[in-house]
């Protein structure tokens, strides 16, 4: 009887040994407030012991991975967005790519186009096609927006690709004679007190000693949503560039409220998301 158990013991270790193991690897580009921070590999032991088993589930795990960088973007926390996922044996032997654009992977929402508004507004709007984009992306900014960078500004602007719409940014550029190596901006929008920090501010010098500084961020943590919100439906606003030792105020022009209005009625006309 012992002997039975011994033997029928060994089969089944038999069959565990021989039994496939399988890891998937998921690279990702990482983001905080939808800015690069780097990108990272992720690993995951499967537990399935046959092909189809491990493939089914690596798409299981790619599906939540994708939810759950859906949503660490929209708060402005860190985010990681898979970019590309492969399956691999024991051996490291490469089983299966995961095809991340398939419908059962990546999440999709419903998108509204809204034509006749896109048709009343597009004439505002300035559509340049990047010429070395593999997706079709075209930038899409009004008109009235500083052309250089080398002015004052705010306004907002986007990207449309073939099949997505990227994040709404918001772009502030500041010129003067002196430098205020700029920190944080502060808003009164119709009395009511806003402000943000930037990781970074860029900066540059040219002819005649005069200086620029700006910044270029995604609109998608909630309070520079709510500042731009907010931008869009005022009627007197002003702006303050907290430097590292002055500060400088400015008024947002009407024109430049306008803009921002219309920018963010085409992004969503166009199945942008802009949610307060």
């Amino acid at each position: 009887m012992q002997i039975k158990h011994y033997f029928f013991f060994l089969i089944l270790l038999g069959l565990v040994s021989c039994s496939e193991k399988y890891k998937l690897e998921v690279d990702t580009f990482s983001e905080m407030d939808g800015e690069f921070i780097g990108t990272n590999v992720l690993s995951f032991d499967l537990k399935a012991t046959t092909r189809e088993e491990a493939i089914k589930e690596a798409k299981s795990t790619c599906h939540m991975l994708f939810i759950m960088y859906e949503s660490a973007h929209k708060s402005g926390s860190y985010a990681s967005q898979p970019t590309a996922a492969t399956i691999y044996n024991k051996d490291r032997d490469i089983v299966e790519y995961i095809d991340l654009d398939s419908e059962d992977i990546k999440p999709t929402r419903e998108v509204v186009i809204d034509s006749a508004k896109i048709e009343i507004l597009k004439s505002r709007f300035e559509f340049k096609k990047d010429e070395f984009s593999t997706t079709g992306a075209t930038w899409i900014r009004p008109k009235s927006a500083p052309k250089y960078i080398n002015r004052n500004g705010i306004f907002c602007y986007f990207k449309k690709a073939e099949n997505e719409i990227g994040d709404l940014r918001l772009q502030i550029q500041y010129h003067a004679d002196n430098w205020l190596f700029i920190k944080k901006y502060g808003f009164s929008i119709d009395g009511d007190a806003y402000e943000f920090t930037p990781k970074k501010v860029e900066t540059d010098s040219g002819y005649g000693g005069k200086i620029w500084e700006w910044v270029d961020i995604p609109v998608t943590n909630q309070n520079l949503k709510n500042i731009v919100n907010a931008l869009s439906k005022a009627k007197t606003v002003k702006i303050k560039f907290y430097g590292t030792q002055y500060y400088d105020v400015r008024t947002v022009t009407s024109k430049e409220i306008q803009s921002i209005f219309d920018t963010i009625e085409l992004y969503k006309a166009m199945g942008g998301e802009f949610e307060i």
